[in-house]
């Protein structure tokens, strides 16, 4: 799923105002596409999810 690209994520938060040791929370991250956008401004990445299938492709890609 499309939501946004880095570069609107970049606009819609000031990722240069934010603190290095910044951690994320997605909660539901799906298949983690929307994240993968998000992780890189982060040192940290958490995720939930309901689905089994959709944790073990989270888990794959290295999300706690």
């Amino acid at each position: 799923m499309f939501v946004f690209s880095g570069a609107q994520f970049r606009a819609l938060v000031d990722v240069s105002k934010m603190l290095p040791q910044r951690s994320l929370l997605d909660l539901g991250a799906g298949d983690g596409k929307v994240t993968d956008v998000m992780q890189p401004h982060f040192d940290e990445v958490y995720v939930t999810e309901q689905s089994p299938a959709m944790r073990w492709r989270l888990s794959n890609k290295g999300y706690k």
